[in-house]
């Protein structure tokens, strides 16, 4: 089985490897006296790329994902692209004075001025995307049970859910994220991702909820931090308590959303035939 190089390579862009995990659980804290808060997306979107290298559009993953998006808040940058020191240079850019670096030794294109023009150019979304289309499409391809709030049982890929019980969530985002919430339960189990904590504690349940964070991001259906608002303080504690699994779940949930987003070009019999020959997580990762 392939090792998880993920700390490894985390080891690899800062010393400390809890810096951002400390810096995270601060932000989760924060929700208790900032409502205005709770209005923000969970990650900065567009076109369907979060936090991304502005030069080469790579987008970060897991727990990188999420930090970045977070100092977007914290900060106020309307873009969420970032650059490496060397990268800036070579633009024949610079920091602006007394922008200071974070945890990742990457800096937001707002920090910077001299970049290429285009580097601050907003993205609009195409006229032809449909984010709710894709969706629909994706949950086809779950052969997944659902237990909606009301007790109704369906199945996403044989059944369709009316509109009189969707309209029973507060919003479009709503439903989607206890959609795909389900539906990364959905791909712990043995013949999918296989994670040894499936169906166990908390952990699970966090790893669901991100999983429907980086799934729904990636669709551009607008997901905001209240839409996770149960949640919320359990990734404060978990933040606190065990860094280590949470971080586990972030890179858990990455690799779930892949899974499941990778279905709007496949199906699961494709994943199912890879993995036969190789290990899930890895080729989820390739």
């Amino acid at each position: 089985m392939k090792k998880n190089t993920f700390f490894r390579d985390a080891n690899r862009k800062f010393k400390n490897k809890m810096a951002i995990p400390n810096e995270m659980a601060l932000f989760f804290n924060s929700f208790k006296n900032n409502p205005v808060l709770m209005e923000k997306p969970w990650i900065l979107s567009e076109g369907g790329l979060g936090a991304h290298n502005a030069l080469t559009k790579t987008p970060y993953l897991g727990i990188f994902q999420l930090y970045l998006s977070i100092l977007c808040h914290q900060n106020d940058y309307k873009l969420n692209r970032w650059l490496t020191p060397k990268q800036i240079k070579d633009l024949s850019g610079k920091v602006k004075q007394g922008e200071k670096k974070n945890s990742l030794n990457v800096f937001n294109v707002i920090q910077c001025e001299g970049l290429p023009a285009q580097m601050y150019r907003t993205v609009k979304s195409s006229t032809e995307f449909n984010p709710i289309g894709r969706a629909e499409d994706i949950m086809k391809k779950c052969d997944v049970d659902i237990h909606l709030p009301d007790g109704f049982i369906c199945n996403l890929s044989s059944d369709y859910i009316s509109y009189d019980k969707r309209k029973k969530f507060q919003s479009v985002p709503a439903f989607y994220n206890f959609i795909f919430h389900q539906v990364g339960h959905w791909t712990g189990q043995p013949e999918l991702l296989n994670r040894y904590y499936f169906k166990n504690n908390i952990l699970e349940d966090l790893t669901a909820e991100l999983c429907s964070v980086f799934v729904n991001s990636a669709l551009e259906i607008d997901l905001k931090f209240k839409h996770s608002e149960d949640f919320l303080e359990a990734f404060y504690f978990a933040l606190i308590d065990d860094q280590n699994s949470f971080i586990m779940a972030v890179n858990d949930a990455q690799n779930a959303a892949k899974l499941i987003l990778s279905l709007e070009a496949s199906s699961l019999e494709v994943f199912q035939d890879n993995k036969k020959e190789e290990n899930s997580v890895a080729w989820i990762a390739a």
